[in-house]
């Protein structure tokens, strides 16, 4: 399954929260309906498998049972974004050396064979 974090899933999912929020009649009600989807959940019928051609009902009782905000979505984005600045960091260091390794000779290719192996064992143990 495709996680999507572009700024048209985030704006579709804070749209999604907004629905959720203006739909709650009261605190009440709100936790009846999140018992429900709790049990839904248990019983295995609030499953994305279940909504693979309606995936917004599915986000809106997500949404609803675990009482996400706004704020909420916007926190887990940008931790996303973080990421993948992180990675990407990573991974232009990694092509900036690849592409020194190129530049050497036979010998300092086979060092760099040695050193090649030892970063890409940091990238992956960090």
């Amino acid at each position: 399954m495709y996680r999507d974090f572009s700024d048209e899933s985030k704006k579709e999912l804070l749209g999604l929260v907004r629905e959720v929020e203006d739909e709650k009649l009261c605190n009440f009600t709100d936790w009846v309906g999140d018992r429900w989807y709790d049990f839904e959940s248990w019983i295995g019928t609030l499953d994305i498998r279940r909504y693979i051609d309606n995936v917004n009902t599915y986000h809106k009782k997500v949404i609803d049972k675990n009482n996400t905000t706004e704020k909420k979505i916007e926190k887990i984005f940008s931790a996303v974004k973080s990421v993948d600045r992180t990675y990407g960091d990573i991974f232009n260091n990694i092509e900036e050396f690849l592409r020194g390794c190129t530049l050497w000779g036979p010998m300092e290719r086979k060092n760099s064979a040695l050193v090649l192996t030892q970063k890409l064992e940091q990238v992956l143990q960090p």
